[in-house]
């Protein structure tokens, strides 16, 4: 019984992780596609936000960066 508890609890944490980042992937398309319109991938978004936060310092108070932020850390955690 004790191992069941465990192996539903390891799955719970799994099943938790992935939909936090799918969430935060669906986030950062949503915020961020208008500000890179050519990029069509949340990898290439992110590379686009990362370079226009380095190019436009104002460009960090966007809701956009807040976001990439978020992705940025949840990609992070899942690997």
């Amino acid at each position: 019984m004790k191992k069941l508890v465990i192996a539903f609890g390891l799955l719970t944490g799994f099943l938790s992780t992935n939909v936090l980042a799918d969430e935060a992937t669906n986030n950062l398309v949503k915020y961020c596609q208008k500000h890179c319109k050519k990029a069509k991938t949340p990898e290439k978004i992110h590379k686009c936000v990362e370079k226009k936060a380095r190019l436009n310092k104002s460009f960090k108070k966007t809701k956009c960066w807040e976001v990439n932020e978020i992705f940025e850390k949840k990609n992070e955690e899942s690997k």
